[in-house]
């Protein structure tokens, strides 16, 4: 038997986590082709990773793993608001990306998680949140096709954030965004770190308090400096804005823009990937968790 490649291994580490094993990984991708070939409403089968990256984020569940990768083509359709005009290449989403940091760093922390910045650049007035929310979809596209990891450990810098930042954001946004990710993308938080921590914040925890789980609000840490950070996440995953040894914020995005414009061809074909619903055979499960008749315009937000 061949040895394992450093993709495999890390592979490997990762679904051991879940209990499971490189093989049982294989069958499963198979069993979701084998299902992907009856759906002919759906406008493409997904690559490989993809269907990993859905199947680890729902923890090897097989149903969760289908109910979600057709929520991710459905999902496009019932807010175009946010999915259409989302093309990394468009200026209203060059002016997001040039207004916010939204990165990954490079490497997984424990091998398992990866670590997210989000930090606006400066008090500019040109903040919109459905741009932010279309750039974090854009990232987790990115991610889907190549990203292997267990969770998320997000890092919120509020350095430059200001009291219009937070009135500009409606709860609807918020909703949306938390709703997305988490019925979507199974998006798996871990851990959520604030650093640069001001009076803003208790007016941002009464936003986060509306919108996420309370198990996710109970992982949320402030922080008042870099050192409490660095307890929580090593100094060779940090960028060196924070002190850690991983290049700055701007040299990371300079190699996230790139990354970007690798993926043109597939942000083109997204642009019309859209589900044929008269070929849908039976109709989509829990879209009642998006709101009345799956519309996110209803969703109750009392």
């Amino acid at each position: 038997m061949l040895p394992l490649t450093v993709e495999e291994i890390n592979k490997k580490k990762i679904v051991g986590v879940l209990g499971k094993s490189l093989n049982d990984l294989k069958e499963c991708v198979n069993l979701i082709k084998e299902w992907l070939k009856s759906q002919r409403h759906l406008p493409e089968e997904p690559s490989t990773n993809m269907i990993e990256f859905f199947l680890v984020n729902n923890k090897f569940s097989i149903e969760n793993t289908k109910q979600k990768l057709d929520m991710y083509y459905t999902i496009k359709s019932i807010i175009p608001e946010i999915f259409d005009r989302i093309n990394p290449k468009l200026a209203r989403i060059q002016a997001g990306l040039d207004c916010q940091y939204t990165l990954p760093l490079p490497k997984l922390l424990n091998d398992k998680y990866r670590v997210v910045v989000m930090k606006a650049k400066s008090y500019r007035e040109n903040f919109e949140p459905k741009v932010i929310i279309a750039n974090l979809v854009n990232l987790i596209e990115v991610r889907i096709q190549e990203d292997f990891m267990l969770g998320d450990i997000v890092l919120f810098d509020l350095q430059n954030t200001s009291m219009s930042h937070i009135y500009k954001t409606t709860i609807m946004d918020a909703k949306i965004a938390t709703t997305i990710l988490e019925k979507v993308y199974s998006n798996r938080v871990k851990e959520v770190h604030v650093i640069n921590y001001h009076p803003i914040c208790d007016l941002l925890l009464k936003l986060a308090k509306t919108v996420v789980k309370p198990k996710i609000i109970k992982r949320i840490r402030f922080h008042n400096s870099t050192e409490s950070l660095f307890k929580h996440i090593p100094l060779d995953i940090l960028p060196e804005d924070y002190g850690g040894k991983e290049k700055c914020l701007d040299d990371l995005e300079g190699l996230w823009k790139k990354k970007l414009m690798e993926y043109a061809d597939r942000f083109d074909k997204l642009d019309t990937l859209r589900v044929d619903e008269s070929q849908r055979s039976s109709p989509l499960k829990d879209t009642e968790n998006l709101g009345v008749q799956g519309t996110f315009r209803k969703l109750d937000i009392d």
